[in-house]
């Protein structure tokens, strides 16, 4: 009886660990492969964005990507990185537009 016990709680932890692995695993499909959590990292840094789950096509000479099964160029590998970084909007001082109480003339 102990040993049934024993092999049934060691079924139920194996289940809950790969369910737990399953949980927190990517989907993301690149030119038809499927990424592993080192290539999708280096493809992540690379864009200078998180990569949402989904199934791309990236053209490697122009960086281009789009939508698997959609023909449509959606941007550049690296776009964000030009752009300041992860699709970050500049904050208004970095835009100009912060002002102190002083600098405005209202009549």
């Amino acid at each position: 009886m102990k040993t049934s016990a024993t092999i049934l709680a060691s079924a139920l932890l194996s289940l809950a660990a790969s369910t737990a692995q399953a949980q927190f695993q990517r989907n993301v499909y690149v030119n038809g492969q499927h990424l592993n959590a080192a290539q999708l990292a280096v493809l992540q840094q690379m864009h200078c964005a998180w990569i949402p789950d989904g199934a791309y096509w990236i053209n490697t000479r122009s960086g281009a990507w789009g939508y698997a099964g959609n023909g449509r160029v959606q941007g550049y590998v690296g776009d964000p990185c030009r752009r300041g970084g992860g699709g970050r909007r500049k904050s208004l001082s970095e835009r100009g537009l912060l002002y102190t109480p002083g600098d405005l003339n209202f009549r």
